[in-house]
């Protein structure tokens, strides 16, 4: 379970997902062991809530013609009642992974795909390549994510395993859903595999019949496994600093999960609303507070005044060009444009530099860098960043020109 602070609503929103694949029923709510009621609970999926699928299919084995087509076949069928909030894609693998269509993909570019499949790929690299469809789906933003795969959990790796996979799979919070077929009874105990990593990683495992016909409860709800849970919405008004919500969650087998997050109601929140939190969670203590907090802002806003006719420009740090250039930049702003153009506060006359080609940013943890979408991009330390946090004596690469960032 994890919760957002609602700042424009005043509430606290804390979605959830659950081991019993069973639909939620009722959520009781606690905020530090208090009794809290909810103002909105919605089963899965709620609002704009989305969940994203692999289908990974294994196409080693040339002898797995038929098993294959059954494959296909089944693709077919669960694209084919699929729900507005389910993005799928598909790719195939032997030694290597291929995408043959991109996550989000529609219905006819996946019926296109499917066609493409044909089996008669070399040796079986099962974990690296379970590895690459985890990376596939966790550069895809949605609320629920499933790796679908086909296969004979025949693995033939060297540098990769299980421990490496899961690892891979937890990290972005992917569920294996396993559909094993085995070409002969001598091949079903390598079905574990899958099995295995369908259950460590919460999802759900189907093994085919010898006639490689899996059973109907996969068709009836081939996600369930993924889309458990809900979310739901309480008042967060009375709540100050950091709290723990503790959540209660009644199926309709009566089934009881409990389920806790912590969050800091305070985060993202208008002066205002945090001084009226206060003043509900600690009465006297919030009237001292609230006059000393009077006091010090009328103290601030006084000094800013005096000091408004005496602004100086303030170097935080500089950038050192490299490769005989010699050239120092000092920072004086906390938003800083690099670029060709001649709007740019540091102008760079090359013509590998893009006419708007990165931000610096002062942050509260430190500088950071954005690419603007430039064409011959960014470099940190000779490494392509889209936004990077920056260190003293970091290398910065602008297209071609070089250099060494310094701040104070």
């Amino acid at each position: 379970m994890s919760c957002l602070n609602g700042a424009s609503t005043n509430s606290i929103s804390c979605s959830f997902e659950t081991s019993d694949p069973s639909k939620p029923t009722e959520v009781k709510i606690r905020i530090n062991g208090q009794q809290a009621k909810s103002k909105l609970f919605e089963q899965y999926p709620a609002g704009s809530q989305t969940t994203a699928v692999l289908f990974l299919v294994d196409i080693s084995d040339p002898a797995r013609g038929k098993t294959v087509t059954r494959n296909v076949a089944a693709i077919r069928k669960v694209v084919g009642q699929l729900a507005r909030h389910q993005k799928v894609g598909l790719a195939v693998f032997d030694s290597s992974l291929k995408v043959l269509a991109p996550i989000g993909s529609s219905a006819e570019n996946m019926d296109k795909a499917l066609d493409e499949i044909r089996a008669g790929g070399a040796a079986t690299e099962f974990y690296k390549n379970v590895i690459a469809g985890s990376m596939q789906l966790q550069a895809f933003r949605a609320d629920r994510k499933a790796l679908v795969l086909f296969s004979d959990g025949k693995a033939e790796d060297q540098a990769y395993g299980r421990v490496d996979a899961i690892k891979a799979l937890s990290a972005a919070r992917i569920s294996v859903i396993g559909l094993g077929y085995a070409e002969t009874k001598s091949d079903v105990p390598f079905l574990q595999t899958m099995e295995r990593l369908s259950k460590e990683t919460d999802g759900a495992f189907y093994s085919a019949t010898q006639a490689g016909v899996l059973p109907q409860g996969f068709y009836a709800s081939p996600f369930q496994s993924v889309e458990t849970g809900g979310r739901f919405t309480f008042d967060s008004g009375h709540v100050f600093g950091s709290a723990e919500v503790q959540a209660d969650i009644i199926s309709k087998s009566r089934r009881l999960q409990s389920l806790s997050a912590n969050i800091d109601a305070n985060k993202g929140r208008p002066f205002g609303r945090t001084a009226l939190a206060f003043l509900k969670s600690f009465w006297i203590a919030a009237i001292v507070m609230l006059l000393v907090l009077i006091i010090i802002t009328a103290l601030i806003v006084r000094r800013r005044r005096r000091a408004s006719n005496f602004e100086v420009a303030i170097e935080l740090g500089f950038l050192e060009g490299l490769d005989g250039q010699a050239s120092v930049h000092s920072l004086v702003k906390k938003a800083i444009r690099i670029g060709r153009g001649e709007e740019s506060d540091i102008q760079l006359l090359n013509g590998s530099v893009s006419r708007n080609h990165a931000e610096l940013h002062r942050r509260d943890d430190g500088w950071h860098i954005v690419d603007l979408g430039s064409t011959n991009g960014v470099r940190v330390n000779e490494e392509v960043v889209t936004s990077a946090l920056l260190r003293t004596s970091d290398v910065l690469e602008i297209g071609e020109v070089r250099f060494r960032f310094v701040e104070y």
